[in-house]
């Protein structure tokens, strides 16, 4: 009943991000995700046992978090540097999605980013087979994301979907990718815009 209820959950999440452009996506998203991730945990309460906080998920998660913003701002500086399109690409990406600065997102954000950690890096996520689960997580991360359009946000939830696996791996809990996911999206998203 789960893979069920999961397969038909992505497909669904791939016809809202396709379905509602630039900032409208948000509300219609953050309802979407907040719904489904809260059904998968209804299908499987043990999961919740990943929410559970220690000191060490935190520190690995604001750790994670610190490596990916510098990594964010000196990848963007280099890549800019070298392919001046992708400058002018992340310039579209920023203004499509009106989320530089926009802190009335931040709500929003926070719940499809909790969602997504349920969905991808625990739902999809076996400890038992690491790899093979984390892999097909990754995989599955980013087809969902096609429909924004945008190859540089293709290209991040690869990134991104891989790093965020390896912390929920290490960690064996959803609190040091939360975070992580929570502290980049917040800082190079709305606070600190690379553009």
């Amino acid at each position: 009943m789960r893979i069920l209820v999961t397969a038909a959950g992505l497909a669904g999440w791939a016809v809202v991000v396709a379905t509602f452009k630039g900032p409208g996506v948000y509300t219609p998203l953050a309802i979407y995700a907040g719904l489904f991730a809260a059904l998968l945990l209804a299908l499987d309460r043990e999961r919740l046992a990943t929410f559970r906080p220690d000191a060490r998920a935190v520190a690995i998660g604001i750790a994670g978090a610190l490596v990916m913003i510098a990594g964010s701002y000196g990848s963007f500086a280099l890549a800019s540097s070298l392919f001046p399109a992708v400058h002018a690409d992340v310039a579209v990406d920023y203004a499509t999605t009106n989320i530089g600065g926009n802190w009335a997102v931040v709500p929003l954000l926070v719940v499809v980013i909790v969602a997504e950690e349920v969905i991808w890096r625990e739902a999809l996520f076996d400890p038992a087979h690491p790899i093979r689960s984390g892999a097909l997580s990754v995989a599955l991360y980013v087809a969902v994301q096609i429909g924004f359009g945008s190859w540089v946000v293709f290209a991040l939830a690869a990134v991104c979907g891989v790093l965020w696996t390896i912390e929920r791996a290490y960690t064996k809990s959803l609190v040091a990718p939360i975070l992580t996911h929570g502290i980049w999206n917040l800082t190079v998203l709305v606070a600190f815009p690379l553009i």
